[in-house]
């Protein structure tokens, strides 16, 4: 997988007046789902699927480079924040589809880390505050909550079905 792809779709991004940026996570399922199973007329007629019936797929912080590149663009916290509901269905999409595709079972999916921790987000959004021992942005800590608690609730929902 390329670093630096993101969850939503280009169009997705265009529609939100941000500049689609080059690789979407879509895109990168579709071609290793491609690459996997090059010579098998469907996923379901070739017998290598059971390798995903038994592999453990990782998704480290998925929706972390939308939410990066949407900032980058001069989006407000606010205004990414309308972001999270799409992005997250798009995280709950793609495992359904390697569920129904690749008859994928096991998956660890991460939330995202605290961004108002991370230098850069804490240069471009400086805050005032100077009394905290603790120089992180407050907003985009709580962002990251935000959509750690969405991801939650679509992961509990996938194991409920």
């Amino acid at each position: 997988m390329t670093p630096g792809a993101t969850v939503m779709s280009p169009f997705s991004f265009i529609k939100n007046g941000i500049p689609a940026p080059q690789q979407s996570h879509h895109s990168q399922i579709s071609a290793f789902m491609k690459l996997f199973y090059k010579d098998c007329l469907s996923f379901h007629d070739c017998g290598r699927n059971k390798v995903l019936q038994k592999a453990i797929i990782y998704m480290d912080q998925p929706g972390f480079n939308d939410y990066k590149h949407s900032l980058l663009h001069t989006k407000s916290i606010s205004e990414v924040s309308k972001l999270v509901p799409d992005v997250v269905e798009t995280i709950k999409s793609s495992i359904e589809q390697l569920i129904k595709d690749a008859e994928a079972k096991h998956f660890v999916v991460t939330g995202i880390i605290p961004m108002g921790c991370l230098p850069c987000f804490r240069t471009m959004f400086p805050e005032d505050d100077n009394s905290r021992k603790i120089k992180c942005h407050k907003g985009l800590n709580l962002f990251a909550t935000l959509h750690n608690d969405h991801l939650w609730q679509a992961l509990e929902e996938l194991r409920l079905k």
